[in-house]
């Protein structure tokens, strides 16, 4: 179960209409999957804890709207070099999860 909302995305990209719920639902569920798998490595998932799945609705969220807006409007993410950069959303929310994976390890360490 993704730990963010459709309609928290939707708030992020500032979708009022069920037009892309389709395509944001599929991203949604190959994001919860990643995010799952990475945090696997180190945590029994999916998390419990309300407190960390509030931080990670918000991680979700944004790395959905990322990959979305990747999708959506690709040109705006090609380097003056040619190259596909990924998008300032998705680079937040993978820097948000290592930082939380991080955190957490020093704390359990820690204890």
């Amino acid at each position: 179960m993704p730990y963010t909302t459709l309609d928290k995305i939707k708030r992020r990209l500032n979708i009022t209409t069920a037009e892309q719920d389709g395509l944001l639902t599929d991203i949604l569920n190959e994001v919860d999957a990643e995010i799952n798998l990475i945090l696997s490595r180190y945590f029994q998932v999916p998390v419990q804890d309300t407190n960390l799945t509030t931080i990670l609705s918000g991680i979700e969220a944004d790395w959905v709207a990322g990959r979305f807006r990747a999708l959506m409007e690709p040109n705006v993410l090609v380097t003056p070099e040619g190259d596909m950069r990924e998008h300032v959303f998705v680079t937040d929310a993978k820097r948000r999860l290592r930082a939380l994976v991080e955190s957490l390890q020093s704390t359990i360490k820690g204890v």
